[in-house]
């Protein structure tokens, strides 16, 4: 079924808000360097696991337990604290959140746009680089002012979010585990939050 083009407003939206999620997922991915970092042995002892053994590992899997033992040995992942590996996987929850949010901004853009031969985006788009700019400062305005509200209804305590699923929860229906995961991701886990 076709669908109706968009109009040049439309279009610059879509254009700035890719470009505003790219340079998110960057500053996400950069910010959080250092604790993902911490979790990085953690990370190469899996890879390796699964180049070694051609399967991802299976935790209910005695031979595959006996398998990973001397990888994260060798990767200096069994010298990891639970801090390492909470900060780590935190760090990667959010630069993963960032990176599908920019993915999705992205896609919007190359499905919608139908371009001509030798069409450049601000072409299609039909404005100047000024105009582009300028929404695009638009965005990153909306962009940190959404950030910021989130970061004060945090520290308000009324809400907390999941580091892992990056759920939000209020604290009045659901208080905040000392694990800081939510009741989903720490099923299975053999960590109790209390």
């Amino acid at each position: 079924m076709p669908t109706q083009p968009l109009d040049q407003g439309a279009r610059l939206a879509l254009a700035a808000r890719a470009e505003v999620a790219v340079n998110l997922s960057e500053a996400v991915k950069e910010r959080n360097a250092a604790s993902a970092e911490r979790g990085a042995p953690l990370a190469a002892a899996m890879l390796r696991f699964k180049e070694l053994h051609g399967h991802d590992f299976d935790p209910r899997s005695r031979r595959d337990s006996a398998m990973l033992l001397p990888l994260l040995d060798a990767t200096g992942a069994g010298r990891m604290t639970w801090e390492d590996l909470e900060a780590g996987l935190a760090a990667e929850a959010e630069v993963l959140e960032y990176q599908e949010l920019a993915i999705r901004a992205v896609k919007a853009l190359v499905d919608a746009w139908q371009p001509v031969p030798g069409q450049t985006l601000l072409q299609w788009i039909g404005c100047e680089p000024e105009e582009l700019r300028a929404a695009v400062d638009l965005e990153r305005a909306i962009w940190e002012e959404t950030l910021a509200a989130l970061s004060r209804k945090l520290a308000s305590g009324t809400f907390w979010r999941c580091w892992s699923c990056r759920a939000m929860f209020a604290t009045t229906q659901r208080p905040k585990p000392a694990s800081g995961r939510c009741h989903r991701c720490s099923a299975g886990t053999g960590r109790t939050d209390s």
